[in-house]
């Protein structure tokens, strides 16, 4: 062996010696990693579509995306990440299944529809999307593992589809009283299309959980009509 060959293996050395790889994990370029890391997250997607979110495997998906398990590691730190980037992306289609409502009508009357087309618009992507809306609000991440801000910044963004129409109803409160009323009425639908979707309570067909939240939001939003500083009030 001469120098020069001897040389470019000692550089080749000192590039590679202090990074550390998962088990079965190799350097991949830019562009692949990118790839893999697109390809990961729609087999994630179309695993939770066909099996739900308890399918989800880390050797599966390597498997189908045609990669070494290590690979996973390449781009994403770990399961968690991978599953939250897929729960992300559910985000964004609930978002827009929402934003494709539009805007409120300038009035508590009109408000008061918006939100009941709101809460129609959430229970139809519940049942047409079960398993993703599953993973949203019932996989649960590892014990050491926590959702990063991005994610609740992003579930903020929904919120605020809620808080609009409520300035209509509640010109007079503050911003703040706004957001929290919004959050606990997202919650209380929320809460009957659970009950609902997953027969909690007996026997409860998709209409009869609309009918449920509407008179649930129709409460809600004439209460909070006749008593407009009833949220700032609240402790």
């Amino acid at each position: 062996m001469n120098k020069t060959n001897v040389t470019s293996k000692q550089t080749t050395l000192k590039k590679t010696s202090g990074k550390k790889l998962p088990p079965h994990a190799a350097p991949i370029g830019q562009d692949k990693r990118g790839n893999l890391r697109d390809d990961l997250i729609r087999i994630t997607l179309r695993t939770i579509d066909e099996k739900g979110y308890q399918a989800l495997r880390a050797r599966a998906l390597t498997d189908e995306a045609d990669c070494a398990l290590g690979g996973l590691y390449t781009v994403f730190p770990d399961m968690d990440a991978l599953i939250i980037t897929a729960k992300l992306q559910i985000l964004d289609q609930l978002d827009a299944v929402m934003a494709a409502l539009g805007p409120s009508k300038p009035d508590a009357g009109g408000a008061t529809a918006h939100l009941l087309a709101l809460a129609d618009a959430y229970l139809t992507f519940a049942t047409t999307r079960l398993r993703r809306w599953q993973t949203l609000f019932q996989h649960r991440l590892s014990e050491d593992a926590q959702l990063p801000e991005a994610y609740f910044l992003r579930l903020s963004e929904i919120f605020k589809h809620v808080e609009k129409p409520l300035s209509f109803i509640l010109p007079l409160s503050s911003e703040a009283a706004r957001a929290a009323t919004g959050r606990a009425l997202f919650a209380a639908v929320h809460g009957i299309v659970v009950l609902g979707l997953e027969q909690r309570l007996g026997q409860t067909p998709v209409d009869a959980i609309r009918t449920q939240f509407h008179i649930l939001v129709r409460g809600v939003a004439a209460g909070l009509t006749h008593q407009p500083d009833i949220a700032d009030a609240a402790p």
